[in-house]
């Protein structure tokens, strides 16, 4: 391919981790990306940020059991380090099956989501049910018990962690570690038309992307660069002081008990991103004076201040939510 600032097929994406300078740098570099004209460039769910955040406040809620099982898993690295693996091996040849595990593909303006019509592969002729990030919660979490059962002590309920660090686990955690995160990105719910948002050209504050990016990245960005002096590692505190001692501290309670993955269990994760994404993301109901197909986001693409301040408080909240979710099922699998 042809890449100005990136590597070759596909063009490689550039992230906070590796971009310490502006938030308008940054998307002076992504434009710059742009110019790649073999493959387009790929979009992952929250950017970098947004998912090592979410590994970040689901790390500092584990248990000491489910602490010490999870960096045995991993290598003694953090979570947040293996949070993007599951984007990283997607386009791969060994993993290219996952991409559609990602998201969900709701019903055009519906705005609500039905697993049964919602949760399968498109790219099939029979479709496999459950092949959505719902469903991969779900199975991720299966085979992470099915890992702790075979590492169970006889007639004890310790594990051998030497014999869980020899399973699939570390597979199996790297991608529910992720799918934990991708499915409070409300755009991961979106349209099936317009991909979640990719195909919704907009301008945010004079950038022109498109709107999945927007919730990707520019939004965290933005929050980042004006409340938390550009530390993500303050903005993650704020978040975690929130949970634990501030305002979501009785909320937080609530979206911790999903403990066991299941997907009844999961479900709501689902149908609130797409509620989200409805009344924020694309700034649209299914009926009334504001219909989804002809107004909002997609009638005004100009996105500034009153869109930010609508648009920020549920990117704190999905983040908080995905780690203190992520969390509640490591901690039930592992404390």
């Amino acid at each position: 391919c042809v890449c100005v600032l990136c590597v070759c097929a596909p063009c490689s994406r550039l992230t906070s981790a590796t971009l310490t300078s502006t938030t308008h740098n940054m998307r002076a570099v992504f434009a710059v990306l742009v110019l790649c004209t073999a493959t387009p460039l790929y979009v992952h769910a929250w950017g970098a940020t947004g998912h090592e955040s979410t590994a970040q406040i689901a790390q500092a809620l584990l248990t000491s059991s489910a602490t010490q099982a999870v960096n045995k898993i991993l290598g003694n690295v953090p979570m947040a380090n293996v949070s993007t693996w599951a984007d990283d091996v997607k386009h791969s040849a060994e993993y290219e099956w996952s991409a559609q595990l990602h998201f969900i593909n709701t019903k055009d303006y519906a705005c609500d989501y039905d697993y049964n019509r919602d949760c399968y592969n498109h790219d099939i002729t029979s479709p496999s049910a459950g092949f959505c990030v719902h469903g991969a919660i779900t199975n991720y979490t299966q085979q992470l018990k099915s890992a702790v059962t075979l590492a169970r002590l006889p007639g004890r309920r310790s594990i051998s962690l030497e014999a869980l660090s020899d399973s699939t686990a570390d597979v199996a955690l790297k991608f529910l570690i992720h799918f934990a995160g991708d499915i409070h990105q409300p755009l991961h719910t979106g349209f099936t038309s317009d991909k979640g948002g990719n195909d919704i050209k907009v301008t945010f504050f004079g950038y022109n992307d498109n709107l999945h990016s927007v919730w990707d990245t520019y939004i965290i960005d933005d929050i980042i660069d004006r409340q938390y002096s550009r530390s993500a590692d303050k903005w993650v505190q704020s978040l975690l002081d929130r949970i634990n001692n501030g305002v979501w501290k009785e909320e937080a309670k609530q979206w911790a008990s999903c403990a066991d993955g299941s997907l009844d269990c999961v479900r709501p994760f689902a149908e609130e991103g797409i509620k989200y994404a409805c009344n924020t993301s694309y700034e649209c109901n299914p009926s009334g004076n504001n219909p989804c197909a002809t107004e909002g986001v997609i009638l005004h693409p100009t996105l500034a201040d009153s869109y930010f301040n609508m648009s920020y408080p549920v990117v704190e909240k999905r983040i908080a939510q995905g780690g203190v979710r992520l969390a509640a099922i490591l901690n039930n699998l592992f404390g």
